[in-house]
């Protein structure tokens, strides 16, 4: 069998996305996501901007907001850490906003490859539209549709409802 690369994971990913299945056996993908980080005003980006992965914002209050609606994760990315979550701080003036009002936290996971950032971003986005019915509060784009045979190629552990329920729910 061929080495299995991030860039081949990917390939066969969209093939199992277009009913094509080139492998019998699912490859694993351990996610470790760090512990939780304020995300304010206050938080120094500049320690995790030698991280590149995929990240989550979310809410730590249990009560339902319009931007919380059914699940309080409020933005997923991916990318270099630091550099992105000073991005998002500067750009995303709403969630800035709600974050000023609210306790907000962040995760990541390391992953330093792009096309593994792009496969497990585009799954968590995808399984958060199906599992709450919609995109976090502040992704405007859900996951890419290449990515919908995600389960015949690989198991994601923890899973990435697991993920999604921990941090949304």
């Amino acid at each position: 069998m061929t080495k299995l690369t991030p860039k081949r994971l990917r390939r066969l990913i969209a093939s199992a996305s277009e009913g094509y299945r080139e492998q019998t056996r699912r490859a694993g993908l351990p996610l470790k996501f760090s512990n939780p980080r304020l995300y304010d005003d206050f938080t120094d980006f500049d320690n995790v901007r030698d991280e590149s992965g995929v990240y989550i914002i979310y809410c730590t209050e249990q009560r339902r907001t319009p931007q919380t609606r059914d699940s309080r994760i409020l933005y997923i990315g991916r990318g270099w850490i630091g550099a992105e979550l000073l991005h998002n701080k500067n750009t995303k003036r709403a969630l800035d906003r709600f974050a000023a009002g609210h306790t907000v936290k962040y995760t990541f996971c390391s992953l330093h490859d792009v096309d593994l950032e792009f496969v497990v971003e585009g799954v968590l986005l995808n399984e958060h539209r199906d599992l709450f019915g919609c995109l976090p509060s502040f992704n405007k784009k859900g996951g890419s549709s290449t990515l919908l045979g995600w389960h015949d190629v690989i198991s994601l552990q923890p899973g990435p409802r697991r993920i999604l329920h921990k941090y949304g729910a």
